[in-house]
């Protein structure tokens, strides 16, 4: 099963064949919420890694129209976003005829944070567990 497996440590998606599946852990942080990290992680986090504009989904809308353009029909786009961005994470994804299945899972505290998104196609139906 491995040799069917191939990882890509890439800064969003590179411009490659078509893959079945794209995982992505973005940065998610409004830069308004700086302050409201633990310092052990505002401090020596690349901001890079952390921010991503006003609302935290600058990112996460570059994402979502990068992975549409990687993924074979059917593939999955999932990735986990901030505390308070499951609203407008479903949002971009269901408003974007590229999507279907959206699924939103949550943590072990119950918040929703990981997402799991369908390029429409035909296929048969997987389900994210959270």
């Amino acid at each position: 099963m491995l040799d069917r497996v191939a990882f890509q440590l890439v800064s969003l998606v590179p411009q490659v064949d078509q893959v079945d599946m794209v995982v992505s852990n973005p940065p998610y942080v409004p830069i308004h919420a700086r302050l409201l990290l633990p310092s052990d992680v505002r401090d020596y986090e690349p901001a890079c890694a952390l921010y991503a504009g006003p609302d935290g989904l600058s990112v996460i809308l570059e994402l979502i129209s990068a992975a549409a353009g990687v993924l074979r029909p059917d593939g999955w786009l999932i990735f986990e976003f901030g505390l308070g961005q499951a609203d407008g994470v479903d949002r971009l994804l269901r408003e974007d005829a590229q999507w279907s299945e959206v699924e939103t899972a949550r943590d072990l505290q119950g918040i929703p944070r990981v997402v799991a998104a369908r390029r429409s196609g035909h296929g048969a139906r997987a389900r994210l567990h959270g």
